[in-house]
């Protein structure tokens, strides 16, 4: 087992776990059965290389014998942060104190002025939420310096008073539009005037307005890990992650992964979501390996009793893997102490068969396709004109255009086995890295961002894009594109007809029976008709007109018009393919393979890696030139459960001028047969179950 300890711990720990401990004590039952030595005998069960223990919850009580704090009253005064503490250093287990950082219901309560305070006036457990079961969470604004002096008073109790290896600070995001006195304050000293109270991207005040919110939880995230750092500088310091992907109103940009050493998160969507989340967590994180976090519970922690099944939980394990990551599963303590022994033997299995890969894990990954993930653009532009409410949990699951076309990106990439990443902001001054970049429905862009992305096509790069009207200057759309943008349609039902050089792009259409899209078009025209792959084309009547249509079911192609749907345009050295609407969001045969035909037209048709195994199968590479290897997993990422094995299949790997020694199969390292095929290798993969991993060597 790899160091436990020391500064750089985190490097090796691949198989973590959280017990979450959110339990008020309202009843003397709670808590009662709780015992530190089966706490840890479950860990050592489950084979768990770190633990994440929680010093508080967001109940706000303290599982330590605080003296800035209040301590559960169901552990009549025991330590048990420390005991497991210990427990787990005996067993040779490092330790990561869990700390909820906003969520403090015990702060709340006992000092009001601590809260955070919507546009109406009300504190979190006052506001009117959809679903009364989100006025639980008392909310404490990260602005208030009296909250602050008591978070940093329960951080120096922690550092001081206890030996372990790092902090996991939960919930640092804007849960709330917040309007309390200390915003207020801050709002006037940094910016001036009063805080503006409608919620609009298109409006500067509000624009200012959100970049101060962000900014002030980023400097809320760098005040904890200052803190923390004063302490003890050797701690490992991880934010929760998990909503970065998610709506702006949260206050989560990229700056925020530099506060803490790096980057962590709990997620519960499928598949897809964990494949995108693991890719932008790799290129975004300042230090390896990043770590997933999901839950034991199908599907999420709403959820106490249905456990994940065993090939399940197995596949988040190895996707996380197979991306270098690292993966912890999350459980839920009974409310009187309790665990269920079942999740740990079952994680016992999981990490017993998973970890054998991990002495294969390192190196650079292979990423021939980016896709640009703009944390301006996550925004949803429906929500322009309205009051500056926000409820947390509906922002987590509110519509995203940028989010969704990314993740629908993903999907085509992925199901036909190209290597691609997720990028940010923190890679625009290496996108010479990438054959092509997508940005895909991008709301808005900054000026570094265009100025470097346009840079890096004028020097020869490739670029896939479509955006909001008003995302990029209409120098950019008349100067680079060749385009005067006139506008968005009326009509919600739209198509593209191919003409030209799209006859043969524009997958299963004709200029007669051209290609649906179920949304408004940008209404451009082209200064350069040889540029124009395909044509808007119309509804015959309004689709939302009931009185006037032509046919009653639908509304079939009526009016051709000269407007360009898809443009391709040189420019400097490089290349631009435009579209009027996001194609790769619809998940649809024609759509996907239009998509892909486009890509393909950038690109050509050779990546780092092919194969024609079944959609379901996800490829990542790393490149270990220090070890002169390569390092091939595949993942069978079906969504029903358990999954179908994917028989005899063929990959082809680009040796890139290397000339291939062997192909083991791991982890018994057996050789597998392989041919060469000019610049690639060739080899066969009899049966895929859940994962496998393959080795190959060079010189």
């Amino acid at each position: 087992m790899a160091d436990f300890k020391g500064k750089d711990w985190y490097k090796k720990s691949y198989r973590r776990n959280l017990i979450d401990m959110h339990i008020d004590d309202w009843d003397e039952k709670f808590l009662s059965k709780f015992n530190p030595e089966e706490y840890v005998e479950m860990l050592k069960l489950a084979k768990v290389q770190t633990a994440m223990v929680y010093a508080n919850s967001h109940v706000g009580l303290c599982y330590w014998p605080t003296k800035s704090g209040e301590m559960h009253k169901g552990l009549k005064g025991k330590d048990i942060f420390g005991q497991i503490l210990d427990l787990c250093h005996k067993e040779k287990m490092s330790v990561v104190a869990y700390y909820s950082g906003i969520f403090n219901n015990w702060a709340y309560e006992n000092n009001p002025s601590w809260r955070i305070i919507d546009i109406d006036g009300n504190s979190s457990r006052k506001m009117h939420y959809e679903n009364p079961t989100f006025n639980r969470y008392g909310l404490c604004c990260p602005n208030s310096k009296g909250y602050r002096k008591f978070v940093v008073s329960q951080l120096k109790e922690l550092c001081m008073g206890y030996e372990f290896e790092g902090f996991f600070i939960d919930m640092t995001f804007w849960p709330a539009i917040c309007y309390c006195p200390s915003c207020q304050e801050r709002y006037k000293k940094e910016v001036g005037g009063e805080m503006p109270s409608v919620i609009d991207f298109n409006d500067k005040k509000w624009i200012i307005f959100n970049k101060k919110r962000i900014e002030w939880l980023n400097e809320y995230a760098n005040f904890i890990s200052n803190t923390i750092k004063n302490f003890n500088n050797d701690l490992s310091i991880e934010y929760n992650y998990a909503l970065a992907p998610r709506n702006l109103l949260l206050g989560f940009d990229y700056d925020i992964s530099k506060a803490g050493t790096y980057v962590s998160g709990d997620l519960y969507g499928g598949f897809l979501e964990e494949s995108f989340v693991c890719k932008l967590y790799y290129n975004i994180t300042e230090n390896m390996p990043y770590v997933y976090m999901t839950s034991r519970c199908d599907s999420n922690l709403r959820d106490h009793t249905t456990l994940k099944s065993m090939e399940m939980l197995k596949l988040h394990n190895y996707i996380s893997l197979a991306h270098n990551g690292a993966f912890l599963f999350i459980d839920a303590i009974d409310p009187i102490g309790t665990l269920n022994r079942k999740v740990y033997e079952r994680m016992g299995k999981v990490f017993s068969e998973t970890s054998i890969y991990e002495k294969y894990i390192g190196g650079e990954m292979v990423q021939d396709v980016a896709i640009y993930f703009s944390f301006g653009s996550k925004i949803d532009p429906g929500q322009n004109g309205l009051k500056a409410f926000m409820s947390w949990s509906d922002s987590i699951d509110m519509h995203l255009p940028h989010l969704n076309s990314a993740l629908g990106v993903s999907r085509i990439l992925r199901e036909n086995h190209i290597p691609f990443g997720v990028i940010s902001k923190k890679q625009l001054d290496n996108l010479d890295d990438y054959k092509v970049l997508i940005l895909s429905n991008i709301q808005v862009l900054d000026d570094e961002e265009i100025d470097k992305i346009f840079d890096y096509v004028s020097k020869g790069g490739k670029l896939y894009i479509n955006c909001s009207i008003n995302s990029i200057p209409n120098k950019i759309y008349k100067d680079v594109l060749n385009l005067i943008c006139e506008g968005i349609t009326e009509e919600k039902v739209t198509y593209i007809a191919p003409v030209d050089d799209g006859m043969e792009l524009i997958y299963d259409s004709s200029f007669n029976y051209p290609l649906s899209v179920g949304g408004s078009q940008i209404k451009a025209k082209s200064l350069n008709q040889k540029n124009v792959l395909g044509n808007l084309v119309l509804p015959y009547t309004l689709p939302d007109n009931p009185d006037r249509f032509a046919s009653i079911h639908s509304n079939p192609p009526g009016i051709w018009t000269d407007y360009a749907s898809i443009v391709n345009v040189a420019y400097g050295k490089g290349e631009i393919i435009w579209t009027a609407y996001p194609i790769e969001l619809i998940n649809k045969i024609p759509h996907k393979k239009t998509f892909l035909n486009l890509i393909k037209k950038l690109t050509g048709d050779e990546f780092s890696f092919a194969s024609d195994a079944h959609s379901t199968v996800e490829f990542t590479l790393f490149n270990q030139p220090d070890k002169k290897r390569l390092i091939l997993s595949m993942i069978n990422e079906q969504e029903i459960m358990p999954p179908i094995p994917v028989n005899n299949f063929i990959v082809k790997l680009k040796l890139n001028n290397r000339k291939a020694l062997k192909v083991l199969s791991l982890p018994e390292e057996e050789p597998l047969e392989f041919k060469l095929e000019g610049d690639y290798i060739k080899f066969n993969i009899d049966t895929l179950n859940l994962f496998k991993m393959v080795m190959i060597e060079y010189v």
